[in-house]
């Protein structure tokens, strides 16, 4: 028995063919970019999680670099202040920077610059955000025969050198 006979039309024949057919719909361009956001924040999310302490040592260092450009501009306004002289406390040999504003007796091989810089020109003494400390700031300064000064930041994390000269 034909199925065309059987069910009387050759319009039923199509109906059959179509209904045979199966229709898969494509993926809609919001689908897309729903998944590659997807994508995109796992992906933050396992480099959070893998390197947390690469993360927190590029933010110190960024701090770092913040506190060495904020010693040198003030370094160079109190210059600017005093006829273009710069401070004889900073000498041609690398001195790492002291706070004594705490109270304390700066050791001998470090330089108290607080009474010349702080508070005109600086809040205070910034110290490292890691390993320094108000004896140590683990900022050094230094002064080359052209009288350009150089503030390095010592205790820079991820063999990256923080250094600004001018």
């Amino acid at each position: 028995m034909d199925l065309c006979n059987a069910r009387g039309s050759d319009y039923d024949m199509n109906m059959i063919i179509k209904s045979n057919h199966r229709y898969w719909p494509g993926i809609s361009l919001i689908e897309v970019v729903i998944l590659i956001g997807i994508a995109v924040a796992i992906g933050v999310i396992i480099s959070v999680i893998r390197n947390p302490s690469d993360l927190q040592a590029q933010s110190r260092n960024a701090q770092r670099q913040h506190d060495a450009k904020a010693i040198l501009n003030a370094i160079h306004r109190q210059a600017n202040a005093n006829n273009g002289l710069i401070m004889d406390e900073i000498t041609v040999t690398p001195q790492d920077l002291c706070d004594p504003a705490a109270g304390i007796t700066c050791p001998p091989e470090t330089i108290d610059l607080g009474e010349k810089l702080v508070p005109l020109y600086l809040s205070e003494i910034p110290v490292d955000p890691l390993i320094g400390s108000k004896e140590d700031t683990k900022y050094s300064v230094v002064r080359d025969v052209n009288n350009k000064v150089t503030v390095t930041a010592t205790g820079a994390e991820l063999n990256q050198k923080i250094s600004y000269t001018e």
